[in-house]
């Protein structure tokens, strides 16, 4: 028997391959003279694994290609078994000849795949987190990925098309957990796109910006294939945050005063749009419903007077149960966080804390310009509703 194994460590972002891949590759026998052939297989899937550097970025974090081949030799020639096991799928083949490049081509592919995630599948960095970012309206980034929406294959000059941008970190909130999406631009010297759209596929991380740009003399392949890499300016639309930033607060100053009134009732939803803001609260309330939105009001408006600080920290999912449920159970702390990722973002409003991914003011203060107010109170069928919003 002959027998050689080479080992490839592949980036982190690779594990996300699916184990259906080499799953697909398949499972036969043919028989003989595959000996011949089964060192070019090597040869291929070695070369490519040194021209693209995986094993210089792979570190120790990443998902690891394990290609085994042996080599039998029997009475009518040799029969070649190669074994080929990603993230636990593991594929034993018995091919000769042609199989044999058969499957060097998909580890080929497999590999190439693996290579070109590390750009495109890269999570985007979200500057607006943590306490500084959260007020940070510009920021330097690179593109990772551009795709430009077009109906026409070349638009006439200055003809407005749309356009994704993938970036390597952004200060751009994408629309989610009750808060609508910024507005904003990203520019450099090819373009300047107007992002009236941005969404995150939380599965990955990844953020993309959508908008609209004016291609010039209708050169659009030029500017997609230029923008591979390209630094460019993000520059979010402060009046737009501004607004958001404020309702979003305001909807937190209603669990403070929800607390404030001996109301601690589980929140479940949390709707800061400007068109009829509001937050629901699993439960009921017992006492007359008049009475307690006179007293929620008064509580409310106390706190903004009061002009109490917001904070924003990043805690491990420990720490965030202590600090979110200690007075009531109304946070299900392992819902805002994963085996890989343990850790949480808390936002204190009003001493309110609670996990959010929203971006807010720097105090309750400076929610007194606009006369944010608790609007009316609705109970139906076990569920609180606040309405709430800046002085009509």
């Amino acid at each position: 028997m002959i027998q050689h194994r080479i080992q490839l460590d592949l980036p982190p972002t690779a594990r996300r391959i699916p184990k259906s891949l080499l799953q697909s590759v398949g499972d036969a026998r043919v028989g003989e003279h595959g000996g011949y052939y089964a060192p070019a297989f090597l040869v291929v899937v070695e070369v490519v694994g040194l021209l693209l550097g995986l094993d210089a970025v792979g570190g120790g974090d990443g998902g690891e290609l394990d290609v085994g081949v042996e080599v039998w030799e029997g009475g009518a020639g040799f029969d070649v078994v190669v074994v080929a096991s990603f993230a636990g799928a593991e594929v034993a083949v018995t091919h000769c000849v042609w199989g044999v490049y058969y499957l060097g081509l998909c580890v080929l592919g497999l590999v190439l795949a693996c290579a070109k995630m590390t750009d495109d599948n890269q999570a985007t960095e979200l500057l607006y987190l943590t306490y500084d970012g959260n007020f940070k309206l510009e920021t330097e980034a690179t593109v990772l990925h551009c795709q430009i929406i077009s109906n026409v294959s070349k638009p006439d000059a200055d003809q407005s098309v749309r356009i994704e941008l993938q970036l390597n970190q952004t200060t751009m909130h994408p629309q989610g957990g009750g808060q609508p999406t910024d507005l904003g631009t990203i520019s450099c010297d090819l373009m300047e796109a107007h992002i009236d759209k941005v969404t995150i596929d939380r599965g990955t991380g990844i953020v993309t910006h959508a908008g609209s740009i004016s291609i010039p003399h209708g050169d659009m392949d030029t500017i997609e294939s230029s923008m591979k890499s390209k630094s460019v300016q993000v520059s979010v639309d402060p009046c737009n945050r501004r607004i958001l930033s404020e309702c979003h607060t305001a909807g937190h100053v209603v669990d403070a005063a929800m607390a404030k009134c001996q109301a601690l009732l589980p929140p479940t939803k949390g709707y800061h749009f400007m068109d009829g803001p509001y937050v629901e609260y699993k439960g009921n309330i017992i006492e007359n419903k008049d009475e307690f939105l006179d007293k929620l009001k008064q509580a409310y408006c106390q706190l903004i007077e009061e002009d109490i600080k917001t904070t924003i920290e990043t805690v491990h999912m420990d720490e965030a149960e202590s600090i979110c449920n200690r007075v009531a159970k109304n946070f299900t702390i392992a819902d805002f966080c994963t085996e890989e990722n343990p850790y949480v973002r808390i936002v204190s409003v009003a001493g309110f804390s609670c996990p959010c991914g929203g971006t807010h003011v720097k105090s309750t203060g400076e929610l007194k310009e606009r006369g944010w107010c608790v609007k009316g109170l609705r109970c139906k069928k076990g569920v609180v509703r606040v309405r709430y919003g800046p002085k009509d």
